[in-house]
């Protein structure tokens, strides 16, 4: 018995000093999980978001209320200035009907900032509505969050203010 227990501590010494003596220099791939997930490509969104502000600004001054509301989610939310939020297209649709009125034919807008994710970016920008014949009808600043639906970015949540002391619509 006494042999067997001599044994023991033998091998139980043995593998202490041989497990302190192995080398880590080469690194374990056990355990290792290759990422198959492509890292999200910020500036590839950007150019998409900008390809679907410059058909926002084309269906504004070409006066395309479906085109315009169809940039938006199905329960996309605007917020006007001095005015309620309208949540969902048909809301979205009757607050653009109203802007359409007011015979806008330059829109520009410009994205100044852009962060987020594959399923959320949040976009800052300013805008520019002119009567085409020189006169500033209004500018500003937004904030669109645009959310991917179906795999294209739509507009989730947009609120605009002026940056102009009293909009003026064409005459």
């Amino acid at each position: 018995m006494r042999r067997l227990a001599i044994f023991f501590l033998a091998i139980t010494v043995a593998g202490t000093f041989t497990t302190g003596c192995v080398s880590n220099s080469t690194p374990s791939t056990a355990g290792t999980v290759k990422d198959s997930v492509p890292a999200f490509d910020l500036a590839a969104a950007r150019k998409i978001i900008e390809e679907n502000e410059t058909k926002f600004s084309k269906a504004f001054v070409s006066g395309d209320s479906a085109g315009l509301v169809n940039c938006y989610t199905q329960d996309g939310k605007l917020f006007p200035p001095n005015a309620d939020v309208a949540i969902g297209r048909p809301a979205i649709g009757a607050v653009v009907s109203q802007y359409l009125k007011f015979s806008i034919k330059e829109f520009r807008d410009k994205t100044t900032a852009l962060y987020g994710n594959e399923d959320n970016l949040v976009e800052e920008g300013i805008f520019f509505m002119g009567d085409g014949k020189g006169k500033t009808l209004d500018k500003g600043k937004y904030i669109v969050i645009w959310k991917k639906v179906g795999g294209e970015w739509k507009m989730y949540s947009d609120i605009f203010n002026t940056s102009m002391p009293e909009a003026t619509p064409a005459k």
